[in-house]
């Protein structure tokens, strides 16, 4: 039997929250998933807003990929985490020439290079914000 990816799981591998994807499965980005029952397999696509298309199972392979670059497919500090974040943001702020509410944030209309790197740089500033909230509540 194949396996079942929950949406809690392609949430996680897609670094979108579970009412984005269920948003994007209301779109048809998911071709055969229901909103009244989001089960995936390794089969299933996702079809970007640029008409690309990937299966679940190559999205789980980039994703262990990234982990292994990032070398978080071993445990690390949260104090590691937040300086890993750090720098994947200060490689966007550095590529567009300042801070994401002043370039990508700012602009009205985008390419679709920039509209990649804008969702991917908004990720990286959730993730820093929740891992700063995670630290603070662990130093009280």
């Amino acid at each position: 039997m194949s396996k079942i990816y929950t949406l809690s799981e392609v949430s996680r591998l897609m670094g979108a929250s579970e009412p984005l994807i269920l948003y994007w499965i209301s779109l048809g980005r998911f071709p055969g998933v229901t909103l009244e029952e989001p089960v995936f397999r390794p089969d299933t696509k996702c079809v970007s807003p640029y008409g690309e298309t990937l299966t679940i199972a190559e999205i789980e392979e980039m994703y262990q990929r990234q982990l292994k670059r990032l070398g978080l497919d071993k445990p690390i500090t949260l104090e590691e985490e937040i300086q890993i974040l750090k720098d994947e943001i200060r490689y966007f702020e550095e590529k567009y020439g300042g801070p994401f509410e002043k370039t990508l944030g700012a602009k009205r209309e985008l390419s679709s290079d920039e509209e990649r790197d804008a969702v991917e740089w908004g990720c990286l500033l959730r993730s820093l914000e929740r891992r700063i909230k995670c630290r603070e509540k662990s130093d009280k």
